[in-house]
């Protein structure tokens, strides 16, 4: 009868490490499915301030290069102008 007592004891105890295990896996699932959450946030706003910052660089060297050719023709024409005028 203490063989037994002893075994269900034992028995008892590795369930209950299983048990702890378990637990122990499912919250250290939980804490890795929140830091990769975490980090795809993390990811998605710097990609948007990375894409906002080469979005606003684009457009300033769009605008210089339809604004330099435009303003390059004006001032030729307004010298030429100018000359004309003076002679």
């Amino acid at each position: 009868q203490d063989c037994c007592q002893v075994a269900q004891a034992f028995d008892r105890g590795r369930s209950e490490d299983r048990s702890e295990k378990a637990a122990l896996n499912r919250s250290h699932r939980m804490r890795r499915r929140k830091a990769s959450e975490l980090q795809m946030i993390y990811m998605l706003i710097m990609a948007v301030v990375f894409g906002a910052v080469f979005g606003a660089r684009l457009l300033v060297f769009l605008a210089w290069l339809l604004a330099l050719p435009v303003l390059f023709i004006w001032d030729v024409i307004v010298g030429f102008v100018q000359g004309a005028r003076t002679d």
